[in-house]
């Protein structure tokens, strides 16, 4: 299965699109709870359900030119997490209904727990958002970062890569609690 959209690369890494013969290494990741903690209601996935997401990513990125990446480790070859930018879920939206989102798009990582505090979430993102907001990508001029306020490393990479507090709210996710918003805007290049 041929990956359907871009692949970028860093100093350390190579993002790519997720494909079905990555389950066996990247869907362990979604089943770890303290990787899940903050994702979410923090509820852990089944491989069936990666699979489903894998699927809508791909998908997603013919529709809409936008999705996700697997991180892959350039040295060891390893998939470390993934990446995204996605159309961000409305609470009361359905999961699985990728046209059911937005409009707002939201960067978003999760990385594998010995890949944490390396510098590999910076890495990535800024990768992506560069991409996102530059020729080649989808153009875009402006995007969110959603995350829990207990989630200090999330907020630190966030600010690294210039996104501004944009307050709280209960809009996204089905959330309870209140998750803090950040915004970047950048001019199309």
């Amino acid at each position: 299965m041929a990956p359907e959209g871009p692949f970028l690369h860093t100093e350390r890494l190579v993002l790519r699109p997720p494909t079905m013969e990555d389950l066996g290494e990247y869907a362990p990741i979604f089943a770890d709870p303290e990787v899940m903690r903050y994702i979410g209601d923090g509820s852990l996935r089944t491989p069936d359900r990666v699979a489903k997401s894998v699927a809508r990513i791909r998908e997603l990125f013919v529709t809409r030119g936008i999705g996700g990446f697997v991180l892959v480790e350039r040295e060891t070859g390893d998939i470390l997490g993934d990446c995204f930018l996605v159309p961000i879920m409305r609470s009361g939206a359905d999961p699985s209904d990728m046209t059911d989102r937005g409009p707002e798009i939201e960067l978003g990582y999760r990385l594998k727990k010995d890949a944490w505090g390396k510098g590999f979430a910076t890495e990535a993102a800024g990768a992506v958002l560069n991409w996102a907001t530059g020729v080649g990508g989808p153009r875009l001029t402006e995007v969110v970062g959603v995350t829990h306020p207990d989630n200090e490393p999330s907020k630190r990479v966030l600010r690294k890569l210039g996104f501004d507090d944009a307050g709280e709210t209960e809009a996204f996710y089905n959330m309870t609690t209140s998750l803090l918003v950040y915004r970047v805007e950048r001019e199309s290049r």
